[in-house]
């Protein structure tokens, strides 16, 4: 009777420690100590008979577009050592995110990333000025433009910029540079006012006249009005 009693109580004792280890495990689909969601490390497994790359940078780097190629590389690498780069190399402007794998015969494959930016060139013009300007009607096409020098990287187009008639005109200046995937500019638009005001008359004359009586209806005219004025 002893004896089937502390078999019992070891075959409890084993259950629980079973028990308990199968409690204290990783969830189901997810890897003890890592974020599942999160970004992986895409080089193999590590041979702790193996070396590691000790000392090795990849350092990003941040330029203005100029027209040239610009390029990452790896600094510290030891002697016999294949850096494979991907995207470490560019032009234009934008972000690049640059991936160098190195490897060596008796070493750990080594992944390194790093930032490529490259950012828009600015054009400035803060040398240009966009005037208004007031003029009396007189039937001709009135404008008003840009002063300065426009940049040949630059094109303006103008909005309400011209007018005929009496009237007030509010004219805008947009600039944009015609290469808008590498440079940008200091300044996007400019304003400004074009009046046309009402012409004056001063040519015509309305001046009296004295007639003898003899029966017959007289009367008196404007003189010297413009062509195309009425007279009421």
């Amino acid at each position: 009777m002893k004896k089937r009693f502390l078999f019992l109580i070891a075959a409890l004792l084993v259950l629980a420690a079973l028990c308990a280890a199968c409690s204290g495990g990783a969830p189901s689909g997810e890897l003890p100590g890592g974020d599942p969601s999160g970004p992986q490390n895409t080089d193999p497994p590590s041979d702790p008979g193996l070396s590691n790359f000790e000392g090795v940078v990849f350092e990003g780097l941040t330029v203005t577009y100029d027209g040239q190629e610009h390029t990452l590389t790896v600094t510290g690498a030891p002697n016999g050592a294949t850096v494979a780069y991907t995207q470490n190399s560019a032009t234009n402007a934008g972000t690049y995110g640059a991936t160098a794998v190195l490897t060596k015969e008796g070493y750990n494959q080594k992944t390194l990333t790093a930032t490529l930016q490259i950012n828009k060139a600015v054009i400035d013009l803060s040398g240009l000025t966009f005037p208004g300007g007031t003029y009396a009607y007189n039937g001709a096409e009135r404008a008003v433009t840009v002063a300065g020098t426009v940049p040949d990287t630059v094109t303006v187009t103008y909005e309400n910029d011209k007018g005929t008639n009496a009237g007030t005109y509010n004219a805008t200046a947009t600039f944009a540079p015609k290469d808008a995937a590498n440079y940008t500019v200091s300044v996007s638009s400019l304003t400004a006012t074009l009046q046309i005001d009402r012409a004056v008359i001063t040519t015509a004359v309305f001046n009296g006249a004295e007639f003898p009586f003899d029966g017959e209806a007289h009367s008196v005219s404007v003189t010297g009005n413009p062509a195309g004025t009425a007279v009421v």
